[in-house]
Formats: C-alpha cells, sequence, structure tokens
C-alpha cells in the first residue's frame, strides 16, 4: 500500500512538472473593419506532446490543427473569419481582412496527447470599428437670419461605429448644453449608427462676429477607440442681417 501510494504521489508530481501551460493569447482589443490581423496563441507543453490547437469565436469553432492528420489543419467557415489560404495556421491565425462580422470573443484552445489529455484555453474579446467616411452634416440651416429669428438646426454625423460625439461651436465657441437637444442615433442597414445634435436659441447682437454668425458641427470619436485621433468640423456661415430704424 505504501508503495503504491508513493508511486501516485510521484505521479502526480511527474505531471505537474510536465503540465501543459497556456502562456499568452494575443488578440489586439480594438481594429479598424478592412485590417488583417494576426492572432498568436503561445503556450509551453513542458515536454508532453501536442494534440490539437482549436480556434472559436464567440464559441464557435472555425478552425482545428491536428497534429496527427493529413492535412493537420481545418477550417470551418464562420461569419467574420477570413482565413488567409496561405498563411500556415496553427499556433497563429492570420486573416487577411476583418469586417463588423469579425467583432467577438476568440478563444485558443491547447490539448496534449495520451498520457495526460491537458486542455488549456484562453480567452480576449476583440472590438472592430469604422470611422466615419465624411464630415458630419448642418441640417435646417437658412441662408440669412435676422436679430430675434429662431435658429433652429440639426447636426448628422456620418455613419460609424462607435457613433461619433457631436459638439456645437458658434463663431469658435462651444454651445451652453441648455441650447442643444441629444437625440437617439439613427441606425443605418450596415449596422453603423449616425449620431444627431439639435441646436436652437434666439439670434442676438451678441452672437455676431463681424456681422457673421458662424455655425460649427464637430463630430469626433474618442482616441480609446482610434489608433489616430479623428476629428471632422463641417462650418455653414449665414450673414446677419441687423434690424435698422428709419
Amino acid at each position: 500500500m505504501l508503495r503504491a501510494i508513493l508511486f501516485f504521489c510521484a505521479y502526480l508530481t511527474w505531471q505537474g512538472v510536465i503540465a501543459l501551460k497556456m502562456l499568452e493569447l494575443q488578440v489586439p482589443p480594438s481594429i479598424m473593419s478592412g485590417q488583417p490581423i494576426t492572432l498568436n496563441c503561445t503556450f509551453d507543453l513542458e515536454g508532453d506532446t501536442l494534440y490539437s490547437i482549436k480556434w472559436y469565436k464567440n464559441n464557435v469553432e472555425f478552425y482545428r490543427y491536428i497534429l496527427s492528420d493529413r492535412p493537420p489543419g481545418q477550417k470551418y467557415p464562420l461569419q467574420g473569419i477570413y482565413l488567409d489560404n496561405k498563411f500556415p495556421h496553427g499556433p497563429s491565425i492570420q486573416m487577411y481582412k476583418t469586417d463588423l462580422a469579425s467583432e467577438g470573443t476568440y478563444r485558443c484552445e491547447v490539448s496534449s496527447e495520451a498520457p495526460f489529455f491537458d486542455t488549456v484555453r484562453d480567452e480576449k474579446e476583440l472590438r472592430v470599428y469604422v470611422l466615419p467616411k465624411r464630415g458630419p452634416t448642418i441640417l435646417g440651416a437658412k441662408p440669412r437670419y435676422s436679430i430675434a429669428d429662431d435658429l433652429n438646426v440639426t447636426c448628422m454625423s456620418a455613419p460609424s461605429k462607435p457613433p461619433s460625439f457631436l459638439q456645437w461651436f458658434v463663431n469658435d465657441k462651444e454651445v451652453p448644453q441648455q441650447h442643444t437637444t441629444r437625440m437617439p442615433p439613427l441606425r443605418n442597414t450596415d449596422g453603423l449608427l449616425s449620431s444627431m445634435l439639435g441646436l436652437r436659441f434666439v439670434v442676438v447682437p451678441q452672437h455676431l462676429k463681424n456681422g457673421v454668425l458662424t455655425l460649427s458641427c464637430r463630430a469626433y470619436i474618442s482616441k480609446a477607440y482610434l489608433t489616430t485621433k479623428s476629428e471632422i468640423v463641417a462650418t455653414n456661415k449665414a450673414k446677419i442681417a441687423e434690424n435698422t430704424q428709419h
């Protein structure tokens, strides 16, 4: 009995020494739609023998690599997955392009051969963003305004993901929030969103700068979602005709 216990303890110790380990899963946290990406799964067999590497998106398998198979790689069609056929997939996966459907949680799962049949896994989330293709649009602006006129306009951003954040400026000064109205974003058929921000106030002489009232709508997406800063400015100028007494 003592010998059996010692053998079992030695087996557990040996198994611990050669236990399969997941070292790192490299998945970019965010990318721009259309970009190619490489996902990398790094592990340590620690003397064990590799059996398989499996890749999943949102718990759906799209690629598996089994060393003993011929060919060892097998891919499964999945929306948003565009595997590069020239790339030797396995611990690394390369997609030659991406789109909004590529967004999701990616998991790498590695298994070892007999006698231990260990399996380790790790997963990370990938977000896909889309920049607006043009600047925002100012809707409802008149060609001329007079003192005491009701100025009522709306700024609409170009479709993007996430939706742009909008700000109104009058003569390069940000408009107080009490004069603006945030509306629910419009969802386009492709899943992208257009932000909308209303602006309304009564024109007073203080709004004139050299006889001109300049409306500016600025649309931007936070740096947290971009590799580079994106700031889009659209300006609509309208001359003010002040009331005169005769």
